[in-house]
């Protein structure tokens, strides 16, 4: 709900709603375009580090759509253990990137999920992360 009433200071445009909404589950990578809102300063610096902060969303999410179960969002505690960003060629956030997610390994409450932001065809970033997702209450 948070999401919803404040939502993130990025433009972002997906194909499909986040599995945190619709609980559907999908295997496999989901792709979504991602930019500022607005233009910024010219700063390759800025831009590095805008782009290490928009690296972060869905990573959760491309994890928790790849479980088999269902893993139920409002009891779900889902730290990032890691999370690595490569820079691969300068970037400028203000222009739509191609943001593609995969999760590599799922087992059990662990998971590994790697990203790929290209600009204009070229990867210009690769992510990783690793994630703890439990459960705040055991089940009955």
């Amino acid at each position: 709900r948070l999401w919803i009433d404040r939502p993130p200071p990025l433009e972002i445009r997906l194909e499909e709603s986040p599995t945190f909404l619709t609980h559907a589950k999908r295997a496999g990578p989901r792709s979504y375009w991602v930019r500022l809102p607005r233009p910024v300063d010219d700063d390759r610096r800025l831009h590095a580090a805008l782009l290490t902060y928009a690296s972060d969303y869905f990573l959760v999410d491309a994890a928790v759509r790849n479980r088999p179960d269902d893993v139920g969002w409002s009891e779900l505690v889902a730290p990032s253990v890691d999370h690595a960003v490569w820079l691969h060629r300068p970037v400028h956030l203000d222009r739509w990137h191609l943001y593609t997610q995969q999760t590599i390994a799922l087992d059990g409450e662990r998971a590994l999920v790697q990203g790929q932001l290209r600009d204009d065809g070229l990867v210009v970033a690769t992510v990783a992360q690793e994630i703890l997702m439990r459960r705040t209450r055991a089940e009955s």
